[in-house]
């Protein structure tokens, strides 16, 4: 499974300095400008004040409504290199127009929220505090889905989440309340919106929703949705004024952001069919540990002793927690072991429709989704996986009777 070519090997060495060079880039872009007035004389000196002193644009839905812009275009590049993998139509908008919506406004949520934190909030706290999102995401697939775990991953996720929280400098600058809070929104969002889709999807792969159309239409409406709020909000004039004085640095920071988003989500794509999961997963932890170590020293200067013990231990949960995660057997395997009778999904490997099996990835400034397309009807439902019985919240009428209530599982993060 280790196994890995001169092709992917250097996808992957591409896929780390990207993505760690997005986020240094988003914190510098996003970070207050400090100016420093000094009296020389007769003279009044202009100065930056301190290492982490940033572009100043800190307009975060503009900001993100650049990057997902440039998300569509990479989406619609992809169709037209490839017009194999374009199952767009607008047959799904019809069917499926209010849950694409629900789904982008979530995704909407995830990346404003994650870029409004940086504003204020330093890069490895940030990081921090994403990486409990497992624990959210198994709440959220037990309250929809009424699907389990074993005792052994809720013991390493929540070994994960005390971790991270021990590893956070409180009371610190790098961790601003406010910032901290809307990392937390983010997160949830991100967190929420696997479980969601597995329920309001249940049709969507037989209309050829594939991971890949999910993300155009996601980034299509969330574009909508966040250039709408940025014109509703102070954004709209503050924005104008920035590329007004400073027009030189507004169109170096929205073309280097969005020239490295889009590269970035071409890259992810691409090593998607290069490197197997458990490179990708290892190739994922090491990126994070790089970049929590790299900003903790450079950027949100945490110094005490106690956060980096704090940190070391988080590695370690975080390894653990992609372990067993790696080795979680599919919940089918797990109903057969409780006695419930499953039944397996026809077919070897292809697609109802025809299309190969596989496995697409996308990925958007760091926050990576990931589907398999094999023998199913969502495409969050592992191959071979079945439709999981009626949940708590389908009700016993006459839809429920004839199966409208049913709702089918993901297959993981």
């Amino acid at each position: 499974m280790l196994d890995l070519d001169a092709r992917g090997a250097l996808l992957l060495l591409v896929w780390v300095l990207l993505n760690l060079l997005l986020n240094f880039f988003n914190k510098w872009a996003l970070s207050p400008m400090v100016i420093e007035l000094s009296w020389g004389g007769s003279l009044i000196h202009e100065s930056l004040r301190g290492p982490s002193n940033g572009a100043g644009f800190s307009f975060p839905l503009f900001y993100s409504m650049c990057h997902m812009a440039a998300s569509f275009v990479g989406a619609s590049l992809i169709f037209l290199c490839q017009p194999s993998t374009n199952r767009v139509s607008t047959q799904q908008l019809r069917n499926h127009g209010p849950s694409l919506f629900v789904l982008a406004l979530l995704f909407a949520l995830n990346i404003c929220g994650n870029n409004a934190s940086l504003v204020t909030l330093g890069i490895a706290v940030n990081q921090l505090v994403k990486s409990v999102t497992p624990l959210p995401s198994m709440l959220f697939a037990y309250a929809l889905q009424r699907r389990t775990f074993s005792a052994q991953l809720i013991g390493a996720v929540l070994f994960l989440t005390a971790s991270a929280a021990a590893a956070i400098p409180w009371g610190s600058e790098a961790a601003d309340g406010q910032g901290i809070g809307l990392a937390a929104a983010s997160m949830l969002a991100a967190a929420a919106k696997p479980a969601l889709a597995a329920c309001l999807g249940r049709d969507m792969r037989r209309d050829g929703l594939t991971p890949l159309a999910l993300v155009w239409w996601d980034s299509l409406f969330a574009s909508a949705i966040t250039g709408a709020l940025c014109l509703l909000s102070t954004e709209r004039d503050t924005v104008a004024d920035y590329c007004t004085s400073k027009p030189a640095l507004a169109a170096f920071v929205i073309l280097t952001s969005s020239v490295l988003a889009f590269c970035y989500n071409l890259v992810v794509y691409s090593l998607s069919t290069a490197a197997s999961p458990v490179v990708s997963v290892i190739a994922s932890n090491f990126k994070q540990v790089v970049l929590i170590v790299l900003a903790g020293i450079l950027v949100d200067r945490i110094t005490h002793p106690l956060n980096w013990v704090g940190i070391g231990f988080f590695f370690v949960a975080t390894f653990l927690y992609s372990y067993l995660a790696l080795n979680q057997p599919p919940p089918s395997q797990l109903a057969t072991r409780r006695g419930a009778s499953t039944t397996a999904a026809p077919g070897g490997g292809t697609q109802p429709d025809g299309l190969p099996q596989r496995t697409i990835r996308w990925s958007h400034k760091g926050i990576v989704a990931s589907a398999s397309t094999a023998s199913e009807t969502t495409p969050l439902r592992r191959p071979g996986e079945p439709s999981q019985t009626r949940p708590w919240y389908a009700g016993s009428g006459r839809a429920a009777k004839k199966g409208k209530g049913a709702v089918v599982k993901p297959g993981g993060a």
